[in-house]
């Protein structure tokens, strides 16, 4: 079970959240199909005073962590200025129960293993998600992209007691 985080962490899980809104926050809805448009409603809403972005699609996520699987499914592969896999509903500007998400960004422009600050530095990898209505951050963060930037793995420590995540993704 994870334990609470301390001030320093949850500083760096906000701090964490907002890079991640930075770097995936490109407009899903020409990705979707029309099913998948019908069942979600893509982009940015507030709900009780609350900002948060919705990402719909084909794309899908397992988390492994203290012995659970954790599934995220409907979200979407993207690249810009990094490959980003965004699945779920992000809390932009309030804070309380986190609805369910997974985000992992990666400055990568082919298929291979990239680790967070290999390259002197150029290469981020940040994986984050949020379960139970919980978010969680990692760190010492490697991403493996394979199939053309289709899909891969990802592992690394939780911020707020150094647990081992890994996991992987689909995009379709």
């Amino acid at each position: 079970m994870a334990c609470a985080p301390s001030g320093r962490e949850r500083l760096a899980l906000c701090v964490l959240v907002v890079v991640l809104v930075g770097l995936v926050g490109w407009s899903g809805a020409a990705a979707q199909s029309p099913s998948a448009a019908d069942a979600c409603k893509a982009g940015y809403h507030t709900a009780g005073g609350k900002l948060f972005r919705t990402y719909c699609g084909p794309a899908s996520a397992t988390v492994h962590v203290a012995g659970k699987t954790i599934a995220f499914r409907r979200g979407l592969c993207a690249f810009d200025t990094a490959f980003k896999v965004s699945i779920g509903t992000l809390l932009i500007s309030s804070t309380g129960v986190v609805p369910s998400y997974f985000v992992l960004a990666v400055t990568a422009y082919a298929d291979g293993t990239y680790r967070n600050g290999q390259d002197g530095g150029t290469v981020r990898a940040v994986v984050a998600y949020s379960s139970a209505g919980k978010p969680y951050g990692t760190y010492q963060d490697v991403v493996t992209l394979r199939g053309n930037m289709k899909r891969g793995t990802f592992s690394g420590r939780l911020l707020d007691n150094r647990q081992r995540v890994t996991g992987s993704f689909r995009c379709r």
